[in-house]
């Protein structure tokens, strides 16, 4: 694995330092506990972070992402495939690639309203959880919106696919 000095700036700016500040804040709170994600969240951020991974050992490019197992084959290398992250246990359903992303430069991407990977059906109350893709370095994006993994009402999907270039 290369070098991913760039890569865990990138991660601890967007990602590490507002979750560890909502971690912090719900914990030295003792009348808000922190919520336990449900395993589609998880999964997704750990498909995040293989992707970013992938991404800063491969000159900043996305990988092959034209299915589920092409993305899960390539990314293999970080994360256990022990974990089944590809794979929603409680649907039994793969979580989906957005597929005109597959070997694109990351540099050439506008970030935020991006999905990178998403359930392929919504729940029971209307909503499905998504993979966004992060922030460059300079961009504003409010994380209280939601930031990286985040779940969405079905009303909203069929514009975020859109925009995100999801057939």
């Amino acid at each position: 694995m290369k070098s991913l000095k760039k890569s865990s700036v990138r991660f601890a700016t967007f990602v590490a330092v507002p979750v560890l500040l909502a971690s912090a804040t719900a914990w030295g709170n003792p009348a808000k506990a922190p919520e336990e994600k449900p395993e589609a969240a998880e999964d997704l951020g750990r498909i995040g972070l293989s992707l970013l991974q992938y991404a800063e050992d491969f000159n900043h490019t996305l990988p092959p992402m034209t299915d589920t197992n092409t993305a899960a084959k390539a990314t293999k290398d970080y994360y256990k495939e022990s974990e089944g992250i590809f794979v929603n246990s409680q649907t039994g359903q793969k979580y989906q690639p957005n597929t005109s992303l597959s070997d694109k430069k990351l540099d050439a991407l506008k970030a935020g309203n991006i999905v990178l990977f998403y359930e392929p059906t919504s729940s029971s109350d209307n909503k499905r959880w998504v993979l966004m893709l992060l922030p460059k370095a300079g961009d504003d994006y409010d994380y209280s919106k939601g930031g990286w993994v985040r779940q969405i009402d079905e009303k909203d999907w069929p514009k975020l696919k859109q925009a995100s270039g999801i057939e």
